[in-house]
């Protein structure tokens, strides 16, 4: 699954969002989901989005005041794909198709070894006192 990260000009404004396979969404100023609140150069309902599993198809709607940049031309349609960007106003929104695939190899206990409460009362400790 691809993500769709937004990236204002200042670090508090971002976000990234899992992108529906097949479900169109609205990309636009308006708060919520797919909401950029921060960037006055794009419009309440800017674009819509379409992403069928390889490709992000943006399109921009005729309500948009700005244009949609693509490797910096004005396109009022693209095709984004995963690694690559297209920019609106002063935020940035890049495709991305990575996942953290965390695995740990750790082998087992060479030696386990178990005492019972009995057996822990007789052990005397240095500095009882100091102890918690």
């Amino acid at each position: 699954m691809a993500d769709l990260i937004a990236q204002g000009e200042l670090e508090q404004h971002r976000w990234r969002r899992p992108l529906p396979v097949g479900t169109p969404v609205l990309l636009g100023r308006r708060e919520g989901g797919w909401g950029v609140p921060w960037d006055p150069r794009i419009s309440r309902r800017h674009a819509r989005l379409h992403f069928d599993g390889n490709v992000l198809t943006v399109v921009r709607l005729p309500e948009a005041k700005n244009p949609v940049y693509h490797h910096g031309r004005e396109k009022d349609e693209i095709e984004v794909r995963p690694g690559d960007s297209f920019v609106i106003g002063r935020t940035t929104f890049s495709l991305i198709d990575q996942r953290a695939s965390i695995a740990i190899d750790v082998p087992p206990p060479v030696e386990e070894q178990a005492y019972t409460a009995s057996s822990l009362r007789e052990v005397s400790f240095r500095n009882p006192d100091h102890r918690l």
